[in-house]
C-alpha cells in the first residue's frame, strides 16, 4: 500500500501563512519606514530651526559686541579727554599762579630799583637780578626784603639778598624770592 498522501492542503496552508507573515512584514517595514521618515524630517527641521538661531543669535551677538566697542572707545576718550583737559587746566594754573608771581615781583620795586632778569629756578622759587641808584636805592631792596620775610607783601613767602656790590655808580643785586 502506498501511502498517498495530500500534502496539497497543508501547502496551501503554509502559502497562506507565509503570505500573512509577508503581509505583515510589509506592513510593519511601511510603518517603520513611515517612522524612519517622520523622525528623519523632524531632525532636519529641528537641525535648520536651531541654524536660523544660532545665526540669529549670532548677528545680534555681533552688533552688541560692536555697540559695546564704540560705548568702550567713546569711554576711552572721554577719559582720555578729561585727563588731557585736567592737565592743560593744571598747566594753565600753573603758568597763570607763575606770571601772578613774576608779576608781583616785577613790581616790588619803585623806579629807583631796575630790574635787569626776573628767572623762574623751580616751582615757586625766582632768582630777580636788578640794580639800585644809591644808598635809598639799597636801602629800598633791603625793605622789601625784610617786609616779605615779615608776610607783608601777599603771595610771596621769603626773600634773601644773595649779593649786593657796588659798581659804576649803581648798586648791583640779586635776591631770591619764594612766592607762597
Amino acid at each position: 500500500m502506498s501511502m498517498d498522501l495530500n500534502l496539497l492542503p497543508s501547502q496551501a496552508k503554509f502559502q497562506a501563512k507565509k503570505n500573512q507573515l509577508m503581509a505583515m512584514v510589509k506592513r510593519w517595514s511601511y510603518i517603520f519606514g513611515v517612522l524612519w521618515s517622520l523622525a528623519l524630517a523632524t531632525t532636519f527641521v529641528w537641525w535648520k530651526v536651531s541654524a536660523i538661531n544660532l545665526a540669529s543669535s549670532q548677528k545680534d551677538y555681533k552688533l552688541i559686541l560692536a555697540d559695546y566697542e564704540r560705548a568702550s572707545e567713546t569711554a576711552v576718550l572721554s577719559e582720555r579727554l578729561k585727563y588731557q583737559a585736567k592737565l592743560v587746566g593744571q598747566v594753565l594754573k600753573d603758568r597763570f599762579e607763575y606770571g601772578e608771581s613774576i608779576a608781583r615781583v616785577s613790581k616790588l620795586f619803585s623806579d629807583r630799583i631796575r630790574l635787569k632778569n626776573v628767572d623762574l629756578v623751580s616751582h615757586n622759587l625766582f632768582n630777580v637780578e636788578g640794580s639800585a641808584d644809591g644808598i635809598k636805592g639799597s636801602d629800598e631792596v633791603e625793605e622789601k626784603i625784610a617786609m616779605i620775610n615779615r608776610g607783608e607783601v601777599e603771595g610771596l613767602g621769603s626773600a634773601e639778598l644773595k649779593f649786593l656790590v657796588w659798581s659804576y655808580n649803581f648798586w648791583e643785586f640779586k635776591m631770591e624770592v619764594k612766592s607762597k
